[in-house]
């Protein structure tokens, strides 16, 4: 189910059925989980996680987390205090440690890394 806001983007309500076992459930009572994803909400990323999955350096960790949360390349280098070519460069390395090649598949891949 979807909830709209006034001015923002909507809330997206998941509930996802839940069998007899599967979660400690003190009260045998719990039938279902609800998620709740707020779409105006950029995710968080840690980047020491981000630096053991994929073995990035910390300043490709904050780049590409950066690029996660949506922000361009020259606004991720800007609020990082690096020079575009810099960024470029740290792009690069971290196309060739996680295997993607295009800043849209880097982004989809850390995105299944967040959920």
């Amino acid at each position: 189910m979807t909830i709209p806001r006034a001015g923002r983007r909507p809330l997206v309500v998941e509930a996802i059925p839940v069998g007899p076992g599967l979660i400690d459930d003190p009260f045998h009572m719990l039938r279902s989980i609800l998620l709740i994803t707020d779409l105006g909400q950029s995710p968080a990323f840690r980047t020491a996680r981000l630096r053991e999955v994929f073995r990035l350096t910390n300043a490709e960790a904050k780049l590409a987390a950066r690029l996660a949360g949506g922000e361009d390349l020259d606004a991720a280098a800007s609020a990082l205090g690096v020079t575009r070519q810099t960024a470029r460069s740290q792009l690069k390395s971290i196309f060739g440690k996680t295997e993607t090649h295009r800043q849209a598949e880097l982004v989809a891949l850390l995105a299944r890394l967040r959920a």
